[in-house]
């Protein structure tokens, strides 16, 4: 009757330490899968702040500003967005290879606008503070 008891105890203890050590292994799997999404790039445009300069209200002006990855990885941007409807946003979706650029085309629709205009475009990538932004000006008369 021991043995049958001590048999017992000895095969519990196997698989609680089988499953410690394969649980071990998927924790350790999870730490370095963090590890490689934190990765980050760098990313550089030709100009940050373009400036329309005057315009009448209701015209459309467009500008091509152009990225560049600067850092070893593939740049990915995950979304763009705008801090108004009135500005349009055209890009590849695509990863940016290190030292590539992409032209990124923001169009500005100042119908109903008056006055200074400041708009900001924001690039959601794999960078460090994960927003990088661009802005576009103008004075709509």
């Amino acid at each position: 009757m021991r043995t049958e008891y001590r048999t017992t105890i000895a095969t519990l203890l196997f698989a609680i330490l089988c499953f410690a050590g394969c649980n071990n292994q998927k924790n350790n799997k999870k730490e370095q899968t963090k590890v490689q999404a934190t990765k980050y790039t760098k990313i550089r445009s030709n100009k940050t702040i373009h400036d329309f300069g005057a315009m009448k209200e209701g015209e459309i002006l467009a500008y091509t500003f152009y990225i560049e990855n600067t850092g070893n990885i593939n740049l990915i941007i995950n979304n763009i967005e705008t801090s108004c409807g009135c500005t349009i946003v055209k890009w590849k979706k695509r990863p940016i290879k290190p030292g590539k650029k992409r032209k990124i085309e923001v169009e500005f629709n100042s119908s109903g606008r008056y006055g200074k205009q400041y708009k900001v475009i924001s690039i959601f990538a794999n960078v460090p503070n994960k927003v990088y932004e661009l802005i576009i000006t103008a004075e709509v008369n």
